[in-house]
């Protein structure tokens, strides 16, 4: 059955922090009529049938011919409203993936969206698109970093039709700058197949590779900076001390810090904010994290203490263990872009938009 095959992929790659972490990522079973989605904030890693939202295939193609408002706010909602239109009735609890529209114009079986720090490595890196091309040729297409949603959804669909007209195949692979890859296939074997030839290819250009020990911070400091994390952002806040060698050498200055001072895709500002605070000591921690409050108006939920590690802060012990997750996987991108030209984070103004999208929001609270 596809769905016990749906489900299996999904557990598989969900389960694997080489491609996904937390909520991130998403899979989708079709046939000419329906399309089985995760649904938005789902976990791939433990997700089951009642994960995933049915839509009309018909219905959602119909979202091409339409003409929505200029404004991007009352279009996303338009949008998404025509989007909750497409689900069968029985789905009607359920709300499907914002990557939905782009998931039912591929005409493949089973696909298969991951934001692997391998992928992204490139994706975030100056060298992204030459480098897509030069690797994967005609059986991939590359797109440059748009927001989410129905515009990313009708910029690939317009690059996916140019591809076809200069001679291209239809792409298995679609790269997205800044966010992470889609593969498509018929059957789960030649996704598996697509992917593992993906990652050989990439590994096979890698000249550094990221540290993969998780250390924990000196006890003595982390009871400081506990307290003093508390002591401004709230007694009940849950703080998890970490650090690596790689965090570690981008802690030794401000400068340093540079290549993690932003956000590279957006599941890491869904997960911990679209910037970290630095910090030159624990002695300025406090004063930095008042500052970061005030200037952005949101509490911070990752802290780095120079040659001390890093803090993920967070309204819960869980939240604040994906927060340091998705951290880790900011700095192995930052690692992994040295192979490829150097760093390139998100425009500040997409940055922006996924601060304060409603879509976006619901998948944080959902997580």
């Amino acid at each position: 059955m596809s769905m016990d095959k749906l489900i299996e992929v999904s557990n598989r790659y969900g389960s694997d922090a080489d491609y996904v972490l937390a909520g991130g990522g998403n899979t989708s079973w079709k046939t000419d009529e329906f399309m089985y989605v995760k649904g938005s904030g789902t976990e791939l890693a433990t997700i089951d049938s009642d994960g995933f939202v049915k839509v009309d295939l018909k219905k959602l193609d119909k979202i091409w011919s339409k003409t929505y408002s200029g404004d991007t706010e009352t279009r996303e909602e338009e949008v998404l409203a025509d989007l909750m239109a497409s689900r069968f009735p029985e789905e009607n609890e359920k709300r499907p993936s914002v990557e939905t529209l782009l998931h039912g114009m591929l005409p493949y079986t089973y696909v298969v969206h991951t934001h692997p720090a391998l992928i992204n490595g490139i994706t975030c890196s100056n060298k992204a698109a030459e480098l897509v091309r030069e690797l994967f040729g005609n059986r991939a297409l590359w797109v440059s970093i748009t927001n989410p949603g129905y515009i990313l959804a009708k910029v690939v669909k317009d690059r996916i039709d140019e591809h076809l007209k200069s001679g291209g195949e239809f792409p298995v692979m679609i790269f997205l700058q800044n966010h992470g890859v889609f593969v498509s296939a018929n059957t789960i074997n030649e996704i598996d197949s697509i992917y593992a030839h993906m990652f050989k290819v990439i590994n096979d250009k890698v000249t550094i590779q990221p540290d993969r020990e998780r250390q924990g911070v000196d006890p003595s400091e982390e009871e400081k900076a506990v307290r003093i994390i508390r002591d401004v952002l709230g007694k009940d806040m849950a703080v998890l001390g970490f650090r690596n060698k790689d965090i570690m050498t981008y802690s030794r200055s401000a400068e340093a810090f540079t290549p993690l001072s932003l956000s590279f895709t957006p599941d890491h500002i869904v997960y911990y904010g679209f910037k970290p605070v630095y910090s030159r000591s624990l002695e300025s921690l406090g004063e930095d994290l008042k500052s970061y409050r005030e200037s952005h108006e949101e509490t911070p939920r990752l802290a780095v203490v120079k040659n001390i590690g890093a803090f993920a802060i967070n309204t819960s012990e869980n939240k604040a263990a994906k927060s340091a997750l998705l951290f880790e996987d900011n700095v192995k991108i930052a690692v992994y872009t040295q192979s490829f030209g150097g760093y390139s984070f998100m425009p500040q103004d997409k940055i922006d938009f996924i601060r304060n999208w409603e879509v976006e929001k619901y998948r944080a609270s959902k997580s």
